[in-house]
């Protein structure tokens, strides 16, 4: 008796697997037997969508690597500036003002102080530029210019660099 049972739930157990396998090879098939996985009758994936999202991560790669463009345009300018050589002009994308290479005349200049133990100088009004020099507390500068809340200042005779503004109190 109990080994009819066993094979009697064994049968049912195979023919209800058989059952939901064919069913999920028609659900799989769809109406036409012809659903390819990402095509454009795969209900989970349309073309119209796959375009959208390509198209929208296209431009945004395109703008960043346009503005990449320009920053090193502008590195390759400072970088010159900084050697003592002249680039040749060449047409950017977009316009890159030029460092201004003249201080203001001189009643524009203010004197500032270094406020912290120890401040960095770079070559440029950002830290993604070179470190040049670092100053004490106390240290007293030359502002030449402002840019971005960097200050282009002077801090030794005829040394030029930039510090960020937080860094340093404005002397009047």
């Amino acid at each position: 008796m109990q080994l009819r049972r066993i094979a009697f739930l064994t049968i049912i157990m195979v023919v209800m697997l058989a059952t939901g396998y064919l069913a999920g090879r028609s659900v799989e098939a769809g109406p036409g037997g012809s659903l390819v996985p990402g095509s454009a009758a795969d209900p989970l994936v349309s073309e119209s969508y796959l375009r959208q999202a390509v198209g929208e991560a296209t431009a945004t790669l395109q703008a960043q690597i346009a503005g990449l463009q320009a920053r090193v345009e502008e590195l390759t300018r400072t970088i010159a500036i900084l050697e003592g050589q002249a680039p040749p002009v060449t047409p950017s994308p977009a316009p890159v003002p030029a460092p201004q290479l003249k201080p203001p005349p001189v009643q524009a200049l203010r004197k500032a102080v270094v406020t912290v133990s120890s401040a960095n100088v770079r070559g440029g009004p950002g830290t993604s530029f070179a470190r040049v020099a670092s100053l004490s507390r106390g240290a007293v500068v030359t502002i030449l210019e402002e840019k971005t809340g960097w200050y282009q200042i002077e801090y030794s005779a005829g040394k030029r660099g930039w510090i960020l503004g937080s860094l340093v109190q404005i002397q009047n």
